[in-house]
């Protein structure tokens, strides 16, 4: 058996609706089984669409979807707004 190892770098998914309100239901992944999977999978790094709601700023959007995801996610978060 070879002594080399080969290592790869942690893959980023850039598109991701995880906990998302839509319909009037909730997508099927949240936060917690979300990245978790992604994780098995090799993505470190995930971009997570936060909607802006009428009224609410980029940052209050930001801050309330890390608000969410913080106590569950198993990888490093970051947010597209839309």
């Amino acid at each position: 058996m070879p002594k080399e190892n080969t290592y790869f770098p942690g893959a980023i998914d850039v598109h991701t609706h995880l906990a998302m309100p839509f319909g009037g239901t909730i997508s099927a992944d949240g936060y917690f089984s979300g990245t978790r999977a992604a994780a098995c999978g090799g993505v470190t790094t995930v971009f997570d669409y936060a909607i802006q709601r009428k009224g609410m700023g980029i940052v209050e959007t930001v801050e309330k979807r890390r608000s969410l995801c913080e106590p569950e996610a198993a990888s490093t978060m970051h947010f597209t707004v839309q």
